[in-house]
Parts: structure tokens; C-alpha cells; sequence
């Protein structure tokens, strides 16, 4: 009975052990658990509980907080239902400057400022400008300047703000400064809430490299004193996790999806089953969750798909900065296993970061001898020149010169953290919103993250394109001698079909019955039929084949004898031009807001779009393209408004009264040697220039264009697999 007994404790005491031994493969993460940890509701009386069960406390006779006679506290005369009441119903606001002070630790600290711009005490939401600073060894380091949380939360569309830093405190207190503006009449500084947890070594166990853009890797030591701002905390392929579920710090994890640039999302996806998240020693599990390395997005299992497209990320920031960019890897899926199966190049701002990325050739450097499930992260520096906001773009694409296995790319999590400058500060610009905000103290719910990137290009290249194709509908319709209808087998030209509300919707014949038709003349949208368009392709012929966009193969071919050909003077990404250039979208948009979207259509309708008309087609398209839903107009007032358009098109051709719809100036889809007044970022230069021929029924058009783009340019995108 002994021996059983003995027997018993020594198994108890192996299993111990070992279980002591293989620690670290545990799956269950061990979450860091921070010395000080203080949420603050600012202006509130007792305790309550937030959204994600995090125990907060009134600010009401606090050691923290201010003299009522310094900062007086306030309940928000209104709020959003989607605003939760902890921390955002009260807050302390006053005209003069006030300061909080917590009695810290020393060590880095995670500082969490949060704001819901609302009317308090009869004070305007709009009045709300302020600075915010802390005290360190020898001066201040500025958070915010000349903040205006009703501005930016319009801009950015959210109802609340929170400002997130990581400090490193030094002294035995942290004193928290806010500072209303002294230039602005009846301005105020007030905060709702204010988080102060300690911070896990983040940033001092790994070394950053400096994005050089030739791929070599330079070290870019940063100093364990340098404040940060997080911009950006993501989890790539899966949801959001709230602060509750971190293992660091309290972070909140957002999902990724709504940052991707463009249609193609490349594919998410959680880990197998039978794979185990095991954190290496040189990755501290407080790093990361293992939510995060769980779940992934690639660019999708087919290698010519994924050669012609970058899976990319674009991120506003603050330009005038240093960003440190840590990106999280770990392969999750069978059957990649081994070195050089899935290898890929890391894009950062159109620079190259990385060459031959392997996730698993990393794992095998951090000591592991299981590649698949191990955690690993890669940090960069990148510099950004200027000033005002600015995309940093982040993208990724298959390496062929290793010749992997599978011509993929992956990525799990990425944060962007912003580098305090020399002078002691984070402080950026306000963002400037696309509508003046309403002045009733409240701001919309959010309802998108930033611009539906994807609908700006699709909206504004159908504007370049629209240009082009109204010459040739113009064209057509004062030929009235020539025959619109079917002949010889082609199919004719069939009226618009709209499903929606028009204002001048009219029953239609056509193939479709129940369908509603534009008022339109008949002879305005071309109808192309299956065969003809494979007789076009001499039946879908490879040698044809321009590239693979984000619907499948795109082919060269023409229709009725090539006597009709519309070509884009530029496509609507290319990166060859400056950054504010890059995207076709953005750069209409900005120039339709400055007055000076004239300057950048092409030459050849100097002179023949009636200037009323511009206005309207440019209006419509800029309408389209709203970051709200609601702001959108529908298909049948899309159309309505370019019937509209067209009719006052009509009207000054008849009157003799085209005059000039653009400027005498009027320049390519590429500013040469141009400069808008209102953007310093915009340089006078010299650009290469080229003429290409384009025809248009029986007429040439010589039109200029730049970086020497040919035809093909239009579908640079889906040709050319190097970082953009």
C-alpha cells in the first residue's frame, strides 16, 4: 500500500514538471497584470462599469483630480445613444488651465485621454479647443495642441474620441495638464475620462530597422524615454477584441477590414484546429494575444491572381512624423510548415522594407522547433515628410525570386505607433471635415472608418473616364445621319436600365421585362452580346490576355472593326507619381474641393463642356463618392442629375454659348509644371512627357501623358507586382 502511495506522488510530482517544462506551449495566454491601474470618470461621483465590464471610478473629491474652483464638472446637455454613459455623461471642463496628478511608478506607461465633444454647462461643443501636456525632467511633453475633439470626431465620423500614448514616467508623479487655447474666444478645455495602466516591455526587447527602400536592413535604435501615440492597433483577419481580452495592457484590437485600400481583401481565416499558439522565448506573450496570431488574411491560394495585385493597407496619419510599424506573423495552416514555402515582399510608403519575408524562417531564428503556430513580429521605422495628413501604405506581395512553394503573402496584427519629434511633442493637426458639422453639440454615429476607398477610385475613374466617353455620346448624337441601330449582326445601342428612383423613369422594351428605362435617346448605351464579345477575344485567346484584375481575366480585344476606342489618360493608381498623386481618386477629389478640378481633365475638352455642365457632372461624381451611405445619392437621381447635365450640354451647343468649361490651361490628368496655391505639398516640376493617340470614330486625339504611360498603363495595376 506504500509502494502504491510512493508510486502515486512521484507521477504527481513528474507531471508537475513537465508541466512546468512546456510551459510556454501553452495555448491559454498569460496576461500581464499592471502595477498601476487607474480609470478615471471624470466628473462623476461613485463608481460604474463600461461596455466591456472595467470597474471605473468618479473623479469627485479624487487625490487626482483638480479643485471644483479650478474645474467644474458637467453633464453632457445631450447624448448619442450609441455613446456608452462610462465614462462619457460627465466631464470636467473649464475656461483656464487645470492639472491632474497621479502618484506613479516609475517605467512606461499606457496614458488613455478620453473625449465626447458635447455641449457642457451652456458651453458650445465647437468652443472645445485645447491643448494637453505632461510634465517630465526639464520641460513638457505636448500630447495635444490646439485640439478640437468636435472637429476631429466629425472628420473622422465617430460620436467619442480616445487619445492613446505610452509615457515613460521618471518621476514620482504624473502630472496631466489641459490648457484651452488663448487666441480662441470662449474656448474650454474638458476631458471625460482619463486611463492610466502600466505598460509592459513593448519597445525595449526588439531593436526597429529603418525603411531605407532598397530592401537592406538598418537599425534604427529608439530611446527608452521617447513618448509614443498609438494611431493604429489591428487584428488582421479576425474581429475586434475588446481591452478585457488583452494580454497587455488593457488594448483594444480592432478589425482590419475597413483599412484594406481597394477590392481586394485577399482571404481571412482562423488557425487549424490541431494547431497550438506556443509563444518563443524571445516573444513575450504580453506582446500580443493569442487572438491575434489566431487568425490571418492572405492574399488567396492563386498564384497568378496574387502576382498581379499587393494586399494593402492604407492608414491616415499625421505627416512630419516618425511611425514605428510592428507587423505580427505566424503561419496557422497546414501544410505550411517549412522554410521558403510562402516567401513575400514588404511594402512601407511605396518603399521597400523587406525582401524574401518568410514567417517560418523567422520562427526557426527565435529558437523554435515547431515553425507552425509560432508567434513572431518584425518592426520598422519609416520617416514622413510634410505636414497636414497624409496615407501610410503597408503593403504585401509574393517574392518570385525565391521561388516559394506558394505565391502568397500573411499578416496577423500590425500596429502604428507616432515617434515624439525632437521638440517634446505628438501634437498633430486637426483633420478637416468633408461637410461643416452641424452646431447642435453632438456628432454623428460612426458609420465608416475613413473613405470607402474602394467606391472613390471606382467613382472617380469612371470621371476621368466619363469625359471621354461624353465627347464620343456628343459625337454620335450629332451624327444623325448615321444608323444607331442593329445592322450586320452587331448589336445596337439599348437604353440605360435603372432599378431605383429616377425622377424621369419611364417603361422600357427590352429583354427584361418589368424594367424601367432613362429618357435617354436609344442609342446611348452600347449592349455587347457573349458572342461578340468572344469573336473580340478570337474566343478568349491567352496571348491576349492584359492581366488578371479583381473579377478574373482582362483581355484585349475590338468590337465593330476597332472603329471606336476609349482610353484613360492615366490609370487610376500609380505610384511613379507623388504621393498626393498616387491615387487618381483622392487627387480629383482634392482639387473638385480646392476649384481647380479643370486643371487636371484632358486638353481635348478645352473649349466643349459648357462650364454649368462641368459643375454638375463633377458635383454628381463627388456625391457618389461620400464616406456616409446616407449622403449617397441613388442610381435614379445619379441618373437624373446627368440627364440634367446633358440637357444643359445641349443647351449651350444650340445657343452658341459653350464658352470654356475649363480653364485656357486646361492640363492632362498629370500636372505639369503646375502648382495648386492652397497645397505646399504639391511642387513645380518638370514631368517626362509623352503623346499617345487616341481614337475616337474618325478622329485623332493627341493627348499628353506622363512618366511615359502607353495604353497598357490602364492596367499597370494588375501588371506591374512591385510595392505601389
Amino acid at each position: 500500500m506504500r509502494a502504491l502511495l510512493l508510486l502515486a506522488l512521484l507521477l504527481a510530482a513528474c507531471a508537475a514538471a513537465a508541466a512546468q517544462a512546456t510551459g510556454g506551449a501553452n495555448s491559454t495566454s498569460t496576461p500581464f497584470v499592471p502595477r498601476d491601474d487607474i480609470l478615471l470618470d471624470c466628473g462623476a461621483k461613485g463608481q460604474g462599469n463600461d461596455t466591456d465590464g472595467r470597474v471605473w471610478t468618479g473623479d469627485a473629491g479624487s487625490k487626482y483630480a483638480p479643485p471644483d474652483n479650478l474645474a467644474s464638472v458637467a453633464s453632457a446637455s445631450g447624448q448619442d445613444p450609441s455613446v456608452p454613459q462610462v465614462p462619457y455623461l460627465t466631464a470636467r471642463v473649464s475656461a483656464s488651465p487645470f492639472t491632474y496628478s497621479f502618484p506613479l511608478g516609475p517605467g512606461r506607461k499606457f496614458l488613455r485621454l478620453h473625449f465626447y465633444p458635447a455641449n457642457y454647462s451652456n458651453r458650445d461643443a465647437a468652443d472645445g479647443l485645447f491643448s494637453v501636456s505632461v510634465a517630465i525632467p526639464g520641460g513638457k511633453l505636448t500630447l495635444l495642441s490646439n485640439f478640437s475633439a468636435y472637429q476631429t470626431a466629425a472628420a473622422i465620423t465617430y460620436s467619442y474620441l480616445i487619445r492613446k500614448f505610452s509615457v515613460n514616467v521618471s518621476s514620482p508623479t504624473l502630472d496631466l495638464t489641459f490648457t484651452p487655447e488663448k487666441g480662441h474666444p470662449n474656448a474650454y478645455a474638458f476631458v471625460n475620462g482619463i486611463e492610466v495602466v502600466s505598460s509592459p516591455d513593448l519597445f525595449d526587447i526588439s531593436t526597429p530597422n529603418m525603411v531605407a527602400g532598397d530592401g537592406n536592413l538598418q537599425q534604427f535604435p529608439i530611446d527608452a524615454g521617447t513618448a509614443m501615440q498609438t494611431m493604429y492597433r489591428l487584428n488582421v483577419g479576425g474581429q475586434a477584441i475588446s481591452p478585457s481580452k488583452d494580454t497587455g495592457g488593457y488594448r483594444s484590437w480592432d478589425d482590419d477590414s475597413t483599412y484594406i485600400f481597394g477590392a481586394s481583401f485577399g482571404v481571412s481565416y482562423p488557425k487549424d484546429n490541431n494547431v497550438t499558439i506556443t509563444y518563443p522565448s524571445n516573444v513575450p506573450e504580453y506582446v500580443a494575444p493569442e487572438d491575434v496570431y489566431g487568425t490571418a488574411r492572405s492574399m488567396g491560394p492563386t498564384k497568378e491572381v496574387n502576382m498581379n495585385f499587393n494586399l494593402t493597407w492604407m492608414l491616415q496619419v499625421d505627416a512630419g512624423f516618425m511611425y514605428l510599424i510592428r507587423l505580427h506573423f505566424c503561419e496557422i495552416q497546414y501544410p505550411i510548415t517549412k522554410i521558403n514555402q510562402r516567401v513575400f515582399n514588404i511594402y512601407i510608403n511605396n518603399q521597400t522594407a523587406v525582401k524574401g519575408a518568410d514567417v517560418n524562417a523567422w520562427a526557426a531564428m527565435s529558437g523554435a522547433t515547431t515553425l507552425i503556430g509560432t508567434p513572431v513580429y518584425q518592426d520598422y521605422v519609416v520617416s514622413t515628410p510634410g505636414v497636414g495628413a497624409m496615407d501610410l501604405w503597408i503593403a504585401l506581395h509574393p517574392d518570385p525570386d525565391t521561388k516559394p512553394q506558394i505565391y502568397d503573402a500573411i499578416l496577423n496584427g500590425m500596429e502604428v505607433f507616432k515617434l515624439q519629434l525632437t521638440n517634446g511633442s505628438l501634437a498633430g493637426l486637426n483633420p478637416i471635415p468633408s461637410v461643416a458639422p452641424a452646431h447642435d453639440g453632438t456628432t454623428k454615429k460612426k458609420s465608416t472608418v475613413g473613405p470607402i476607398v474602394g467606391g472613390v477610385v471606382g467613382g472617380l475613374v469612371v470621371l476621368a473616364l466619363g469625359y471621354c466617353c461624353f465627347s464620343v455620346i456628343c459625337k454620335r448624337r450629332r451624327n444623325a445621319g448615321k444608323d444607331a441601330g442593329m445592322s450586320d449582326g452587331h448589336s445596337g445601342w439599348l437604353p440605360l436600365s435603372l432599378y431605383g428612383n429616377s425622377h424621369t423613369s419611364s417603361s422600357a422594351k427590352s429583354h427584361t421585362t418589368g424594367s424601367y428605362a432613362s429618357s435617354l435617346p436609344s442609342n446611348l448605351c452600347r449592349h455587347f452580346s457573349f458572342a461578340e464579345i468572344k469573336a473580340a477575344t478570337n474566343n478568349f485567346d491567352e496571348s491576349l490576355i492584359l492581366g488578371v484584375g479583381g473579377f478574373g481575366k482582362v483581355y484585349r480585344g475590338e468590337i465593330d472593326g476597332g472603329t471606336t476606342k476609349v482610353l484613360c489618360a492615366r490609370p487610376a493608381l500609380n505610384p511613379t507619381l507623388p504621393k498626393e498623386e498616387v491615387s487618381l481618386a483622392e487627387w480629383a477629389l482634392h482639387c473638385q474641393k480646392k476649384g481647380i478640378l479643370d486643371q487636371i481633365v484632358d486638353p481635348y475638352l478645352k473649349g466643349k463642356i459648357a462650364p454649368q455642365c462641368f459643375k454638375k457632372f463633377a458635383e454628381t461624381a463627388e456625391k457618389c463618392v461620400s464616406d456616409q451611405g446616407i449622403d449617397r445619392p441613388s442610381m435614379g437621381d445619379v441618373l437624373w442629375n446627368l440627364e440634367f447635365a446633358l440637357q444643359m450640354q445641349e443647351s449651350a451647343e444650340e445657343s452658341g454659348s459653350l464658352g470654356c468649361g475649363m480653364s485656357d490651361e486646361g492640363t492632362p490628368l498629370v500636372m505639369v509644371g503646375k502648382k495648386d496655391p492652397n497645397n505646399p505639398s504639391i511642387e513645380s516640376s518638370t514631368t517626362t512627357t509623352t503623346t499617345t493617340s487616341i481614337s475616337m470614330g474618325d478622329q485623332s486625339i493627341a493627348s499628353m501623358d506622363s512618366d511615359g504611360l502607353t495604353p497598357s498603363a490602364v492596367f499597370s495595376q494588375i501588371m506591374n507586382p512591385k510595392g505601389r
